[in-house]
């Protein structure tokens, strides 16, 4: 193993164990998701006299405060983007607060440590906040595994799949908007929007916006899908497609990629890192609805343009391996610590 042991402390769930170990990583689970400080602050009951320990912190824009509570060991910090309008988007009541934590007190803190981050849109956001050593490592998917299982299904034609959490920042409300637009050129055109339900309010808005554009033919919600069935709804669609306000990476983008799916979206940060405009997928203005549409239907109605994104799609994917990321990971450490 590159490291002699390996320990997690993160919060708890219903049903988890306050201890558990998995395949030679062992778990602590203390308080809750909003809580990262009582973790690291109950994690040193476990890490009593270990200074040499490496410290690997995923920052969720609330800080462990790690610098301060194991100030001699050296730390790593992953931080997937800063939130800024999309947290006001989703919780504008803590917003201000969480808001100050991230873009004010983290950076102070953590300015000189070492951070990684999942794409050049989010390192550069993080250097404008003061970070001085970040390094960009782009999260890796399943590939062989969603390659070869996407090989058990043939597209279906005039298919549009979103698949992710179901939240307001992800604006799937401008995406059912502009199916509207595209059945007026394709009728035949079907949209799945599969994922986690992270807002039951959000999620009635949509089933509300469905019915009100007279869209319940076209549009399919499903929720809490396994594994394979979103192989499956990845590998069945000729278009992924995404209106997020911004993503970190979009590991999504990705995985259908290697399901031989091209992608269409805002060019906003992480989403003009994941897809390659014009060679994976498309990009369109932010908050276009209508490109977004006009983007949808080229790619459904231009056969010879699709195939080359598909085959352009399998290709990026490959690259994005967990393997390779791993060992841009050792190297950093290698060289940074």
């Amino acid at each position: 193993m590159f490291f002699d042991e390996v320990i997690c402390f993160t919060s708890g769930y219903s049903g988890a164990g306050r201890f558990e170990n998995l395949d030679g990583v062992k778990f602590y689970r203390f308080g809750l998701d909003y809580t990262p400080p009582l973790i690291t602050l109950r994690s040193r009951e476990v890490l009593k006299n270990r200074d040499d320990a490496i410290i690997l912190e995923n920052i969720n824009h609330i800080p462990f405060y790690t610098p301060i509570i194991y100030p001699r060991s050296q730390s790593i910090s992953i931080i997937h983007h800063v939130a800024e309008s999309q947290l006001y988007m989703e919780a504008p009541i803590i917003a201000p607060i969480i808001d100050m934590l991230e873009r004010g007190i983290s950076p102070l803190l953590y300015r000189n440590k070492l951070v990684i981050a999942p794409s050049k849109s989010t390192a550069a956001q993080l250097a404008r906040l003061g970070y001085n050593r970040v390094h960009v490592i782009p999260p890796g998917v399943e590939y062989e595994k969603l390659s070869e299982g996407s090989k058990r299904y043939v597209k279906k034609q005039h298919t549009i799949i979103y698949f992710g959490r179901i939240m307001k920042y992800k604006q799937i409300h401008h995406l059912i908007k502009a199916l509207a637009r595209v059945a007026e050129e394709i009728p035949g055109v079907r949209l799945t929007i599969a994922g986690r339900i992270c807002s039951k309010h959000y999620l009635m808005q949509l089933r509300g916006l469905i019915n009100r554009l007279n869209l319940k033919k076209q549009v399919t919600i499903k929720t809490n899908i396994p594994e394979e069935e979103k192989i499956r709804l990845l590998a069945e669609a000729q278009v992924y497609a995404i209106t997020s306000l911004r993503e970190g990476w979009a590991i999504t983008v990705i995985e259908a990629n290697a399901c031989g799916t091209p992608a269409v979206g805002y060019d906003v940060p992480g989403l003009r890192d994941s897809i390659r405009h014009m060679e994976t997928g498309i990009l369109v203005p932010y908050g276009d609805i209508e490109e977004m549409a006009k983007a949808m239907i080229t790619l459904i109605e231009n056969q010879e343009l699709w195939t080359k994104m598909a085959k352009n799609a399998l290709q990026w994917a490959k690259q994005h391996s967990w393997d390779i990321s791993i060992e841009k990971f050792k190297e950093i450490i290698k060289n940074n610590l």
